[in-house]
């Protein structure tokens, strides 16, 4: 499923080329207090961007949603899961419609919605960023290796990064990247179940990690919205509305 394609005023115009980042936009609103880039998840799917356009078309929120569509295609799962050409070319043209995306509209907090492997993309877009180009970053079960350096993306991200996690999403992050192995290559298993280890070569590094880095284990409080543990629980609408999209909006969360 994709969105209808509207022009977003004055945001993106000229970044849709045929050459650049393949987008879609939300059309609402005209003046958003924030914009949300989703990297949606392997199979191009889009069901995380088009979740979250739904609660902020819902909800009427002041927030631009931007899908970044990076599969190879419908149904093309294992491609995109295994395919780190495609990973790092994907993350480099990411980070250059960022990086404009900024120098048009500089006081226009960017953020980023990440699920699954999508992960593999958000890693290599902080390795092309400059410090603090991002607002906030949210991983929703990521599927890269537990082991995979966030520090470029820890860097790049002036609020952080938030990472929910969940021990009970067995079948796609314990089977799955069982498998065929995590998003981009690395050891398993997927950050997705127990979170990332801090890559740490000096006390710089471990001060990154304490300030910029929040897991979000699943708890049974989340189930009344939906989210009951498993791969896609993070982006049930109700779960988004309640703790997700809240901390794109408030710049204390």
């Amino acid at each position: 499923m994709r969105y209808a394609g509207i022009a977003l005023v004055g945001l993106i115009a000229g970044c849709a080329a045929t050459t650049g980042p393949r987008l879609t936009t939300s059309g609402m609103p005209v003046c958003p207090r924030a914009v949300v880039v989703v990297i949606d998840g392997a199979g191009g799917t889009a069901v995380t961007s088009t979740s979250l356009d739904q609660v902020v078309r819902e909800q009427r929120l002041p927030l631009a949603v931007v899908a970044y569509d990076w599969s190879h295609g419908w149904g093309r799962f294992i491609s995109d899961q295994v395919n780190d050409g495609n990973l790092d070319r994907q993350g480099e043209e990411l980070a250059r419609y960022l990086q404009k995306l900024r120098c048009d509209r500089p006081n226009l907090p960017v953020n980023l919605l990440v699920y699954s492997a999508g992960s593999g993309v958000a890693v290599r877009v902080g390795q092309h960023l400059p410090p603090d180009t991002l607002d906030k970053v949210v991983l929703l079960a990521p599927a890269v290796s537990y082991q995979a350096d966030l520090r470029p993306l820890l860097r790049s991200s002036r609020r952080g990064v938030d990472v929910y996690t969940s021990v009970r999403d067995r079948f796609y992050l314990g089977v799955g990247t069982g498998i065929v192995g995590p998003t981009g290559g690395g050891p398993s298993p997927a950050a997705g179940r127990y979170g990332f280890e801090p890559v740490v070569c000096g006390p710089d590094d471990a001060a990154l990690y304490r300030a910029r880095l929040r897991h979000f284990p699943w708890g049974p409080e989340y189930c009344w919205t939906g989210n009951v543990g498993q791969h896609g629980g993070g982006h049930e609408p109700a779960f988004l509305a309640t703790f997700v999209v809240p901390t794109f909006l408030d710049p204390a969360r």
